[in-house]
């Protein structure tokens, strides 16, 4: 998790100074709204890296395995205007987490700063949500898991060897 300095510290130098506190921010916003969903029953994995690519969050609650990617973008965004192009890695790092448990698992894609023209969306089967209307559209799925069993999957993807491709 990252630590955030106190406002009177030395501002970063160089090329990649404020990248840590934009995708730092924006990760630490997503996953601590997740986190807040864990009286409802909710477990998470935060920064999961696999063979095929980074994996922001995966959620197990209640709902279903949710495969959960963040972008920073800000400003409004019209769902419309957003590149399809954006939607293929949330598929994809899904696809892997199915591939590692045996079982649906549903992408996500959340504009953790930026104004949506929807709040919630599907687009080319990843959903699309405001980091702000996150949790409550979690918390409107229809149960689908018993607290067993999101404890077992959890398990199973703590368990899991991400470094190399599945069978």
């Amino acid at each position: 998790m990252a630590v955030r300095a106190h406002a009177d510290a030395a501002p970063r130098r160089g090329p990649l100074r404020g990248l840590r506190d934009l995708f730092g921010s924006r990760e630490t916003a997503v996953e601590a709204i997740l986190e807040g969903l864990k009286d409802q029953g909710w477990l998470v994995l935060h920064g999961v890296d696999t063979s095929e690519g980074w994996i922001d969050h995966i959620a197990v609650g209640p709902a279903g395995v949710f495969a959960v990617s963040t972008r920073p973008a800000t400003g409004r965004i019209s769902i419309e205007k957003i590149d399809e192009r954006s939607y293929a890695e949330p598929f994809a790092l899904a696809r892997r987490v199915e591939a590692a448990i045996g079982r649906k698992v549903t992408p996500i894609l959340v504009y953790s700063r930026a104004k949506l023209s929807r709040p919630v969306s599907r687009q080319r089967g990843v959903i699309v949500v405001m980091a702000r209307t996150l949790a409550d559209h979690l918390g409107r799925r229809r149960t689908r898991l018993t607290r067993a069993e999101v404890d077992s999957l959890y398990h199973q993807l703590v368990g899991t060897s991400w470094g190399t491709a599945p069978a």
